[in-house]
């Protein structure tokens, strides 16, 4: 009888020893699946942001070139009116100097 339960109690001890052996290796499993997937998600983050700081260069790119382009059409009719005006004055320069000649 003595026997018998050092026997069942052997057992037992032995079922938990592989109980706790297979918990450890499902333990390391799921790890290695949560890094898996973390570092997936985190691959995925980076591309994500990539791609967004992309379109947000290029984004600010068509910006600036649009606004580059404003201002020289800007400088160019600014400098049109410029050269208008000193046209003018120097029609009125040459008039006045063909005026105090006659």
């Amino acid at each position: 009888m003595i026997e018998d339960s050092i026997k069942a109690v052997r057992e037992a001890e032995a079922k938990a020893d592989a109980m706790i052996a297979d918990a450890a290796r499902e333990a390391e499993a799921m790890r290695r699946e949560a890094d898996r997937a973390a570092d997936a998600a985190r691959d995925r983050a980076e591309d994500e942001a990539q791609q967004l700081n992309e379109s947000v260069m290029s984004e600010a790119r068509q910006q600036g070139e649009a606004k580059l382009r404003e201002a020289q059409q800007a400088a160019a009719l600014e400098a049109q009116k410029v050269k208008e005006a000193s046209r003018a004055r120097q029609d009125e320069a040459v008039d006045a100097v063909i005026a105090a000649l006659i």
